[in-house]
């Protein structure tokens, strides 16, 4: 393996720390770098702004060490490209300064962590995460996540491996360690894990359609198309049967009552006004859904217009599968426009176009076609409120010329009329019972749909990104040359230090990618045994990426051990610890990085060339 391009690999170069009274800058080699000098604390803290350079949290950073200073300045090769990083300590949670080969750039935290992925070759993993609702998101592992595998800090992260990461982020930090994970696969397990929220959300569906449908008792669909035809055939004969009786009945009428006529047509064009006010409410109804729909889409267009106005760092289209501007798939097209230096939503030159005011006048409009739509809303909902007002006396006005018809129908009007009373009322019922129908049609339609047509599609898409996901970990190659090459250096580690403990058995469990301890938990060790084992972890990571036995690994490269011999290993192990880390730093002193802080008087004679004093 080509040592030029054994990628992820990440070095830092300087490191400037700049507080109000002075200012101090620190270089570093490739290889090994001993850091010694000062006090334990100093030490820790030049650790610990080094990792708040790169993005990382500031609560283990003293507040008064941050009062006292000003910024940090980091240099960093990331792939073989120089990045600078500038990060204020007087606003931990502003915007970073960083200059990369495609000039300079304002990013946000949550920024910083993608751009570094990204420059480092590493995938963006999603993990399920519970809220405290029971509801379920998917969480990204940040750089600074997977930072847990080459930074060991000495408050946290002796008692345990990666101590405090939930089991299922320490898994796949592992594994995109191991070189088990790249963005190939992160996106294909991205995908499954969308595709099968739908199927779930899908059956959960079909079941809320069955149980709805089970409650109401309501037929399958041959049964209800009978009905239905049954019920089609019974209201063309009551029309027929009535058409002939309001001939009759209008004859006998004109003859007995003289008050009849007036009487209903006043009824029918209060039936009329009726009809046009609800029509009207419905209409109204139709455009304020309409409008809010108009209303959504406009606002999601500010959030994106918003978003492309404000940012100078396009997101990496290598980083996401959908834009997370447009939430439109990401394509090969626009992944072409971003290689070449330009926008990979319109192609537009980030160096030679400035088109800020374009974006800003475009917002202004949308904001103002927002203000307009909430105007057209409130009108509406004015105007619905003034027809619902007129209609209840209508309703009231209406109920009383039925019931003068009714009386004048009853006293005057032959049975014939009572016949066509009993014929509208059938006729209602029918209809009333063919809706009904209808609307069971419709559930039985939409779960038949789901069931036959949207079900097996989804579980067809999902089986082939399985199928995709598979021949991506073929391509790999067998998991186990990972796990063989990672223990045999974990081995190796633990058989050349002095352990109280004994230790026979060294096995790797396959589900957590922990170390099994004489078929036990690793835990099973404690005191220095244990904090010798989490080195030796940590060792193994690094080392199956450039000493034989090795693969392909997705380790950057990078070991930063902060105060070892604070775990009271004492003198003799401490002495074998340091020279296995030193052994491997030599021998690959070009394709990695390892900084250990210790007390000058911890340094072994054979490494001291190798140490750097704080001043």
């Amino acid at each position: 393996m080509n040592a030029v391009n054994n990628y992820p690999k990440l070095s830092l170069v300087h490191f400037t720390w700049e507080r109000i009274d002075s200012e101090s800058h620190f270089e570093f080699n490739p290889g090994l770098n001993i850091l010694h000098g000062k006090t334990q604390a100093d030490r820790t803290i030049l650790l610990r702004l080094i990792k708040y350079a790169l993005g990382g949290n500031y609560e283990r950073i003293d507040a008064k060490i941050l009062e006292a200073s000003i910024k940090v300045t980091l240099e960093i090769v990331a792939n073989g490209e120089n990045i600078t990083l500038i990060r204020s300590c007087q606003h931990t949670s502003g915007k970073m300064e960083i200059e990369d080969k495609d000039g300079k750039h304002s990013l946000t935290l949550k920024e910083v962590s993608p751009f570094l992925l990204e420059k480092l070759g590493l995938p963006q993993v999603f993990t399920k995460t519970t809220n405290q609702d029971g509801t379920k998101r998917d969480n990204p592992l940040s750089f600074n996540d997977l930072a847990r595998a080459f930074v060991v800090d000495r408050d946290i992260s002796y008692s345990g491996i990666m101590a405090g990461v939930f089991d299922h982020s320490l898994i796949e930090i592992i594994k995109i360690m191991f070189g088990l994970t790249t963005q190939e696969i992160a996106d294909t397990e991205n995908s499954i894990r969308s595709k099968e929220a739908a199927l779930s959300d899908l059956r959960q569906s079909i079941v809320s359609i069955e149980t709805f449908l089970k409650k109401l008792e309501v037929p399958k669909l041959i049964e209800i198309n009978d009905k239905r035809n049954a019920l089609l055939d019974g209201l063309s004969i009551l029309a027929h049967e009535e058409q002939e009786l309001r001939q009759d009945a209008r004859t006998t009428i004109k003859e007995e009552v003289s008050t009849y006529e007036p009487t209903k047509n006043a009824l029918l064009s209060k039936r009329k006004e009726l009809d046009e006010k609800q029509r009207e409410v419905l209409n109204l109804v139709d455009q304020k859904r309409e409008k809010l729909d108009i209303k959504n889409v406009l606002e999601d267009e500010v959030k994106r217009l918003e978003r492309h106005a404000s940012s100078h760092y396009v997101i990496s289209t290598f980083t996401f599968t959908i834009c997370p501007r447009c939430s439109q798939d990401i394509t090969n097209e626009m992944r072409q426009r971003e290689l070449e230096g330009l926008c990979a939503l319109c192609g537009r030159s980030f160096i030679e176009h400035d088109d800020a005011e374009v974006w800003e006048k475009s917002l202004r409009d949308t904001k103002q076609s927002i203000k307009e739509t909430e105007i057209l809303l409130i009108d509406h909902e004015k105007r619905i409120k003034f027809l619902q007002k007129e209609i209840t006396p209508l309703d009231a006005e209406i109920k009383e010329l039925e019931n003068k018809l009714e009386s004048e129908t009853n006293q005057y009007v032959s049975p014939l009329i009572e016949h066509l009373g009993l014929i509208i009322s059938a006729r209602i019922a029918a209809e009333r019972e063919l809706s009904r129908l209808e609307y069971e049609k419709q559930q039985r339609d939409l779960a038949t749909h789901y069931q036959e047509y949207d079900l097996p599609k989804i579980q067809r898409d999902l089986d082939e990104i399985k199928n995709e996901l598979t021949d991506l970990r073929s391509k790999l190659g067998n998991p186990s040359d990972y796990s063989n090459a990672f223990l045999s250096h974990f081995r190796s580690f633990l058989n050349h230090v002095s352990l109280d403990q004994a230790v026979d058995i060294i096995d790797l469990e396959e589900k957590t990618f922990l170390p099994l301890i004489n078929r036990q938990q690793y835990k099973i060790l404690n005191g220095p045994d244990l904090a010798i084992t989490v080195i030796g972890f940590h060792y193994a990571l690094l080392a199956m990426g450039v000493k034989e036995p090795k693969v392909k690994s997705g380790h950057p490269k990078l070991l930063i051990i902060d105060e070892p011999q604070q775990q009271k290993m004492g003198e003799k192990r401490y002495l074998q610890v340091l020279n296995l880390i030193g052994q491997l730093a030599m021998e690959h002193n070009n394709e990695l990085q390892i900084i250990i802080a210790t007390d000058t008087q911890d340094i072994p004679s054979n490494l001291r060339n190798f140490a750097q004093r704080l001043i």
